[in-house]
């Protein structure tokens, strides 16, 4: 099952395995978040205040009320096609992000996770592609599936594999599914009955 969302935070992440996806009981986890991406969440919500997280985080309104304060503050996604996008000032959090807090859950729950390496285009100029998550800026013990080198063996410029700095293309898309898959087979054999 693919529930990925793309735009999502480490946070909306942790929230959506913790809430809908463990409940499905899950063979492996398979998790694509840039490191630094978002505040730190609490495990637990004050008393009373569940039911209204859990409104907001899947209220159509509120995104869009997310989306209007970041036109208004300048800070809507960069043009398709664009390799040039640059991480904007203060887009990473220092210290920030969920990557432990999706480990030790996934742990809980027996479930073996990985993520993947997250890759990025950037300037021009540099390497068609890069990791932004590579294995140090993840939770120690943290399994990673390093799909950006089979991006560079494969020949490809930045705009063959990007539709924008983050955004694969359907080629990028299937090199980055053939890495994941080299990995998963022997744990998804390992769980067909």
């Amino acid at each position: 099952m693919n529930l990925g969302a793309g735009g999502y935070r480490s946070g909306q992440v942790l929230q959506l395995i913790e809430q809908y996806v463990l409940p499905l009981e899950p063979d492996f986890l398979l998790v694509d978040c840039m490191p630094g991406d978002d505040v730190r969440l609490r495990r637990t919500y004050p008393s009373g205040s569940e039911s209204l997280a859990r409104v907001l985080f899947y209220s159509r309104v509120y995104r869009l009320l997310r989306l209007g304060v970041g036109w208004v503050r300048d800070e809507p996604l960069g043009p398709v096609g664009d390799v040039r996008i640059e991480p904007r000032a203060g887009q990473m959090v220092p210290g920030g992000g969920n990557h432990e807090e999706i480990l030790a859950l996934a742990a809980a729950a027996g479930v073996p996770l990985w993520f993947l390496d997250y890759p990025f285009v950037g300037s021009p100029g540099e390497a068609p592609a890069r990791a932004l998550a590579p294995a140090n800026a993840l939770p120690e013990g943290a399994q990673v599936i390093s799909s950006t080198p089979r991006l560079l063996a494969s020949g490809l410029t930045g705009p063959q594999l990007f539709l924008d700095n983050n955004h694969l293309t359907r080629e990028g898309s299937r090199l980055v599914g053939e890495a994941a898959a080299d990995v998963l087979e022997g744990p998804l054999r390992a769980a067909l009955p």
